[in-house]
């Protein structure tokens, strides 16, 4: 079964075209700006959070490979700041907001 992964940026960076890097090469790892809810709608995500799956090892083998493959894309992108990973293997989730 698969893990659910959850990725926070934190960084300082302005330039749009780097955040833009960034979140495309975050893409091609299957990290979104949004997750699939169970009605088949997309359920938007905070802005600096991404989400998305993965499988192949344990939670803290996924976490340490997001980890480097996150550090990797933005070090190329020329991005400085924090990130914090998550995974878990039986997962649920719930969105909300405030008006």
């Amino acid at each position: 079964m698969p893990c659910l992964v959850v990725l926070n940026l934190e960084t300082a960076e302005t330039d749009a075209k780097k955040i833009s890097a960034v979140e495309e090469k975050l893409s091609k790892y299957g990290f979104r700006k949004s997750i699939p809810a169970d009605d088949q709608t997309s359920v938007p995500l905070p802005a600096s959070t991404f989400a998305g799956t993965a499988g192949g090892g344990t939670s803290k083998e996924i976490a340490e490979a997001v980890r480097e493959k996150v550090r990797e894309i933005l070090n190329e992108s020329g991005v400085k700041g924090a990130f914090f990973v998550s995974v878990g293997d039986d997962w649920c989730w719930a969105a909300g907001k405030t008006s």
